[in-house]
């Protein structure tokens, strides 16, 4: 009886070591270390897994989160470089205001025009100030969506870091001169597109998180705006004028020296005694060659 209760207690301890053997604890405990290769096939199925999860995550953003606003605006004012300039003014003493393009042209027409990238709250005041005796003749609002190009970006990023850390890993174990040549030029290609996309990314950042708002300043039309186009040719003559005769003084101007040799030439063409083709010695060549 004692000799089966001992071989019954050897079978239940080898039968309990035989399960915990196989358990996954102990499997993943003498598995061998995964190769380089392994290590860069998992990094690419790492890869499209962070692109559904980037994905999600920009899904789940505010709808206003990538887009970037654009305002154009049209004044019509009867002193278009004071308006400009108070307007520009405003701009520099509004916190996160930046001035990107302004150009003034003075004359019988004067014409301004400023770009400005701004907070959205900002928007309003900047437009209560340029139109402050003045009158907005228009007055548009556009927007980009960046969401998808977002989305794209994020995975692709992801996956990048992934192969560079692999690449890196890699180049740590390569002993052959050409194997580290070969690893170093892939990681150089991979750090550029990072940054490429670093760099798209953040300008991405800068139009989304401000407004771009641009505002055109000219002088009032005088008589109905439908006759407008006619008014504006009739006051333009002057100047259009003056252009193009402009232009024909400096065509004069281009080709007067160029008259000097030609007139060298036909000097010494009439010295040698060489006569101008006429038709009749055409002809008469064109019967000899037949």
């Amino acid at each position: 009886m004692q000799r089966n209760i001992v071989i019954l207690t050897a079978a239940a301890v080898l039968l309990l070591s035989g399960c915990r053997d196989e358990s996954p604890h102990s499997q993943a405990t003498m598995a061998s270390p995964p190769s380089a290769a392994m290590q860069v096939e998992h990094a690419g199925r790492i890869a499209p897994a962070a692109l559904n999860r980037l994905g999600e995550t920009a899904g789940r953003k505010r709808a206003s989160e990538w887009l970037a606003y654009r305002h154009d605006v049209s004044v019509e004012s009867s002193n278009v470089s004071a308006a400009y300039a108070r307007t520009r003014e405003a701009c520099f003493s509004l916190d996160g205001c930046r001035l990107i393009s302004a150009s003034l042209t003075a004359g019988d027409h004067p014409y301004a025009h400023l770009g400005m990238r701004m907070p959205a709250a900002a928007i309003e005041t900047v437009k209560e100030v340029a139109s402050s005796s003045n009158t907005i003749t228009s007055s548009t609002t556009s927007a980009t969506d960046y969401r998808e190009e977002v989305t794209d970006i994020t995975a692709r990023q992801s996956m990048l870091h992934a192969q560079r850390t692999s690449l890196i890993d890699i180049q740590s174990r390569a002993n052959k001169v050409s194997d580290l040549i070969e690893v170093a030029q892939e990681l150089s290609r991979v750090q550029n597109e990072i940054e490429a996309l670093d760099g798209r990314f953040n300008r991405i950042k800068v139009e989304t998180s401000s407004d771009f708002l641009t505002i055109s300043f000219a002088t009032p039309v005088t008589g109905g705006r439908w006759f407008a186009p006619v008014i504006y040719s009739f006051q333009s003559v002057p100047s259009e004028f003056a252009s193009s005769l402009g232009a024909v003084i400096a065509f004069i101007a281009f080709a007067v020296p160029w008259l000097i040799p030609f007139s060298l030439f036909v000097f010494i063409w009439r010295i040698m005694g060489f006569k101008r083709p006429t038709f009749r010695s055409l002809k008469f060549w064109r019967r000899k060659e037949q």
